[in-house]
């Protein structure tokens, strides 16, 4: 294979608490394959049929870029040798459905098809949905037909993607070097994966996390080889780039290998090697456990996974079959809460009243103390207080018809740009555990859509920023009419949308728009809004137009919880 493929080779193949006692199962975006399953489907195409004419030509290269293992030389038979020779491609690699070939002279085939979205050298998924259109060119060669200008990208239809790619995440620290933060991507399944893994990781960060995280290898540190995995040890042999990192820089990078090859099955612990000699990394072992470095998981960790609701604008607990009144300093506003908020330690809340003119904040804990107000302002708007790890309160204020985010860390307002975010029609948002993106409910009926940003400003910074906001637009389907969302993982929303039926439903879907579907394939009443715990193992919750409140159970069922008790507002901390 040529240097020009090995890009795409490494990603595309070779060829060239308390409360609810209940847990979710794990969501897979793809199938239920493992991402290091080295029994995946083969599936193999014949090579061209001497005879063979234009159409049937074009069909088998294109046929050809859906086998499993890939077979680059494979589809170069259906090429001209100079075809053949010069065929290079690079770049990024094109989703499509519903594909069609018609002849449209002897010698020229066209292909159309739906391109639903790209997948870039690094694994990033791009939606890029538009009409796509190639003319192939057919000329004998030989004495037979072969394609003479095949198309410059890898083409594969949706379901060779969603059977054979899986999606994954590199992990990276934020600015201040406190939490690992994921970055989508998606690669090949198969015994290649935890290679590819390590590959991305150490080439960086994609563009979007530039300036929300900090690369801990910044030289031109690679991979001398591929990662072997043997009796669940992964041994990752790496440059001697890497010796120049200190001793708190190493551990870091441990970490982030760690966190990357913990999604491959197969890997119950790593070791790192320069030139063959282990690398050494103080306060561990060589041999590292992947259960390693928990201090740093991007979905937090809390004391408390308790759920949380309103009753009658009082705030309560929920247990499967129950609720309870909060104790704290906070039950002195029972009877005009109008939203809520607890932090991720589950002892503290932050308070709307009603009017939704005043933020109070207070304790959950002892039943003693005061409610220290946070802020007090006339004419204001405030909806949707959220936490984030490093307890920073966002909140939104839809003062005058221009709403605007705005941040309190250590009860004091940090200034906040939000361009993309501030002036338009928010109605709902949520910040990622980690602290490094916000979701947006911008909109409402039709019109209503999810927004994502990352945030850049670490916790105790004078100001923070918004930066790369955009809409998530997802493929093949699309989020219809949108009313509730809330972080199920730290790269999955769940959001409540309407289904085909025009039924608002709750919906998992991936924040680089690759994935989107039914949260449970059982039947729910209409929902009215949705909430998670920011970690796939912690049960989604749902709350209908009667205010009943529903649990994901273990078997994927839709289960009735809190007794009898109507609920206008559930909230796990965060």
């Amino acid at each position: 294979m040529c240097a020009g493929l090995a890009l795409v080779t490494g990603l595309f193949g070779a060829g060239c608490g308390t409360g609810i006692p209940d847990t979710s199962p794990v969501h897979r975006a793809r199938g239920a394959t493992s991402v290091g399953d080295s029994a995946l489907q083969r599936y193999s195409v014949e090579p061209p049929r001497p005879g063979a004419p234009p159409k049937e030509i074009v069909d088998g290269f294109l046929e050809s870029l859906q086998t499993s293992p890939r077979n680059v030389t494979l589809s170069r038979a259906f090429l001209t040798p100079a075809a053949a020779e010069s065929w290079r491609p690079t770049g990024s690699l094109t989703v499509y459905s519903n594909r069609s070939t018609v002849v449209q002279t002897s010698s020229r085939v066209i292909m159309t098809a739906a391109s639903l979205g790209t997948v870039n050298t690094r694994g990033a998924w791009v939606t890029d949905k538009h009409p796509y259109r190639h003319t192939f060119a057919v000329v004998k060669s030989g004495g037979q037909w072969r394609i003479s200008d095949p198309p410059p990208q890898l083409l594969v239809d949706v379901d060779y993607f969603d059977r054979y790619f899986t999606s994954e995440s590199l992990y990276f620290f934020d600015a201040a070097r406190q939490v690992l933060v994921p970055d989508p991507i998606h690669v090949l399944r198969g015994d290649s994966v935890a290679t590819s893994l390590v590959r991305g990781l150490l080439r960086g960060p994609s563009a979007a996390l530039s300036g929300v995280v900090q690369p801990i290898v910044t030289s031109n540190a690679e991979l001398t080889l591929g990662v072997t995995i043997n009796n669940g040890i992964a041994d990752v042999p790496l440059t001697s780039d890497v010796l120049d990192l200190d001793a708190s820089d190493r551990q870091l990078l441990a970490a982030q290998l760690v966190w990357t090859l913990r999604q491959v099955p197969e890997i119950a612990a790593i070791r790192i090697t320069v030139d063959g000699t282990p690398f050494r990394i103080p306060g561990s072992a060589a041999t590292i456990e992947i259960g390693n470095f928990a201090a740093y998981d991007p979905s937090g960790i809390t004391t408390s996974r308790d759920l949380y609701g309103l009753q009658d604008d009082r705030m309560v607990t929920i247990t499967s079959t129950s609720v309870s009144p909060v104790s704290g300093p906070v039950h002195r506003l029972n009877g005009r809460i109008a939203a809520f908020a607890v932090n991720l330690a589950g002892t503290n809340a932050a308070v709307i009243t009603t009017g939704r003119q005043r933020l109070y904040f207070g304790g959950l804990m002892s039943p003693n103390g005061s409610v220290p107000r946070l802020w007090t302002a006339d004419g204001v708007d405030l909806e949707s207080p959220s936490w984030d790890r490093a307890n920073r309160l966002w909140v939104v204020d839809r003062a005058s018809g221009e709403p605007r985010l705005e941040v309190f860390d250590g009860g004091k307002k940090v200034p906040v740009d939000a361009r993309g975010l501030d002036g338009t029609d928010v109605r709902e948002i949520r910040v990622s555990r980690d602290g490094s993106r916000i979701a947006a409910l911008v909109g409402a009926g039709t019109t209503a859509h999810v927004m994502i940003g990352q945030i850049v400003g670490t916790p105790g910074a004078t100001r923070v920023e918004v930066i790369g906001v955009h809409r998530l637009v997802h493929a093949p389907d699309q989020i219809r009419s949108p009313t509730s969302l809330a972080w199920y993982s730290p790269t999955d929303l769940a959001v409540v949308a309407d289904d085909a039926q025009g039924k608002p439903t709750p919906f998992i879907v991936s924040i680089d728009g690759a994935t989107l579907g039914e949260a449970s394939t059982y039947a729910l009443p209409a929902v009215v809004s949705v909430d998670a715990g920011s970690n796939s193992e912690v049960p989604i919750v749902t709350s209908a137009p009667d205010h009943r409140v529903y649990s994901r159970g273990t078997d994927a069922r839709w289960l009735a919880i809190g007794g009898d008790v109507r609920l206008t507002s559930v909230r796990y901390p965060g």
